[in-house]
């Protein structure tokens, strides 16, 4: 999708994957839709807003606004389990 040389670089980044009930309640096609070339600039920014530039561990990490490598704020939410 483009990325290929930023998850490749120095980094540090830490990835937030989306749960298999998050990509379950997406509307039909959408996945499809993404991945085609006139899409490519969308999705690059979809996928950059998963990515933390930083070397985070979910129990390092606080409740709040955080950028993303999109330079998008995110909302961050730790559980009591240690989920994010």
């Amino acid at each position: 999708a483009g990325l290929e040389e930023v998850l490749a670089g120095d980094g540090p980044l830490t990835v937030f994957a989306p749960t298999d009930e998050a990509f379950e309640s997406l509307p039909d096609n959408l996945l499809e839709k993404l991945l085609l070339p006139e899409n490519k600039d969308y999705l690059d920014s979809v996928l950059s807003y998963h990515v933390l530039p930083a070397n985070s561990l979910s129990s390092g990490l606080e409740p709040g606004l955080t950028e993303m490598l999109n330079g998008e704020l995110a909302s961050v939410q730790v559980e009591d389990d240690g989920s994010v």
